[in-house]
This record gives structure tokens, C-alpha cells and sequence, in this order.
């Protein structure tokens, strides 16, 4: 009995290494250090310290507190605009919650409409992942949140799990770079450029594929031993 128990447990850890796919979340902090707004039709953008916009109201070094999930199940397939180069895109249906808070304003925003992933893999390494949606609902707010890794070499067009993003810049495995929103409302076009200044993994949690495989593999060892009782 105790080396079918042993025999279970590596059909069970063996099952949990193929079927590696998860849903990683993180929370981050950034600081908004630029912003910029325009007029209807007016083709300058100016600096301003902060903006009154209906709906978006926000100053200049504002913080901003945000978490972000993701399943690195979705299948990303190359972007056709750009067939010479390692460009990758969202190929199958989202799996992407994020959220975050402006913490002058307290204005809240839920960024679950029409999401995007893109990755752009690079052979010389400086690869770049992208989470874009649109968040609000009278307005329009569209946002940009980056991630950039340091990594030698061309590596394959699939999303990072939990043990491949990183808290610390610089080092081998994806850290967040920047966040990004565009606002528009009326003709005017606002936009806040943000700094990450704090990023760290909350959680990951296998995909229920996940727990099906691991039933897979362990069926066969139950019937066995059930066979042998008999």
C-alpha cells in the first residue's frame, strides 16, 4: 500500500508539471509623473499638473494602487502586421481581470472590456508584454500596462507564469515597467504616464485543466490498486 501511495504522489507531481498552465495575479503601485492634456481638435498636447476632466479627475504624481490577473493558458499566435518579426498577439478568447484605483481622486476602474495581450519576443533579448482594455463606462478610457524582461536569447510566444516575473528590475524574468492611460471625453484627449514603483505576485492558482490532468494520472494507479484488492 505505502509504494502505491508513493507511486500516486509521483503520477500526481508529474501530471502538475505537464499541465503548467495557471492564473497568476499581482498588485502593483505606480506614480503618475507626466500628464498631458489637449483640446477638441487641438493638435498640441500641454503639460498640466492636474485635470478637471468630467469623470477623470487626477493631478500630476498621483499615486495609483492596481492588480492584475491573467491566465497564461490563453493562446497567443504571431501578429500578421508584423510577419518578420518574433510580434505576438491574443490569438484565443481573454482571461484578464484588472483593476485599480486612483488614490488622490479615489476614482476606481475595471479594465474588463475588449482586452488585449502583445508580445513582442526579440532574439537579442529586452522582451516586451503588454496588458491593453478599455475601462469606464460613460467615457472612454483606454490603458497600457507594460512588463519588460532582460533575457538572453529567443525564447518561445508564451505568457510568463508566477516563476517568470520578477520583483526586481534587472534581473532574468519580466518586471513591470509602466502604466498608461489615454482618456477621452468631449474631444479631449488626457493622458498619464506612470512609473511602477512596486510589484509583487499575490498568488497562483492552477487552471481547473489543471486538476483534470492530475485525476488523469492518478486514475490508472486507483484502478490498479483497486484490482489488487479485489
Amino acid at each position: 500500500m505505502k509504494k502505491t501511495f508513493i507511486a500516486l504522489g509521483m503520477a500526481l507531481l508529474a501530471s502538475a508539471t505537464a499541465a503548467n498552465a495557471e492564473i497568476v495575479t499581482f498588485e502593483y503601485t505606480a506614480k503618475i509623473t507626466d500628464l498631458t492634456e489637449r483640446g477638441p481638435w487641438s493638435p498640441i498636447a500641454y503639460h498640466v499638473e492636474s485635470s478637471n476632466v468630467p469623470g477623470f479627475t487626477v493631478r500630476n504624481g498621483e499615486t495609483i494602487t492596481g492588480r492584475l490577473s491573467y491566465d497564461t493558458g490563453m493562446q497567443l499566435v504571431q501578429d500578421s502586421d508584423f510577419p518578420s518579426s518574433h510580434v505576438y498577439k491574443l490569438g484565443s478568447d481573454a482571461n484578464i481581470t484588472h483593476t485599480f484605483t486612483l488614490q488622490g481622486s479615489g476614482t476606481s476602474a475595471s479594465v474588463d472590456s475588449v482586452p488585449g495581450v502583445r508580445l513582442e519576443d526579440y532574439s537579442s533579448g529586452g522582451d516586451r508584454l503588454t496588458f491593453t482594455g478599455n475601462a469606464g463606462s460613460n467615457n472612454w478610457w483606454e490603458t497600457y500596462f507594460s512588463l519588460t524582461a532582460a533575457r538572453p536569447g529567443y525564447q518561445p510566444a508564451v505568457l510568463p507564469g508566477a516563476a517568470g516575473l520578477s520583483e526586481v528590475a534587472g534581473t532574468s524574468g519580466f518586471t513591470a515597467e509602466s502604466f498608461y492611460i489615454t482618456f477621452w471625453d468631449a474631444g479631449i484627449q488626457l493622458n498619464a504616464n506612470a512609473h511602477i514603483s512596486s510589484f509583487h505576485v499575490v498568488s497562483s492558482v492552477p487552471e481547473p485543466s489543471t486538476y483534470a490532468m492530475l485525476l488523469v494520472g492518478a486514475l490508472p494507479l486507483l484502478l490498479r490498486r483497486r484490482k489488487a484488492q479485489a
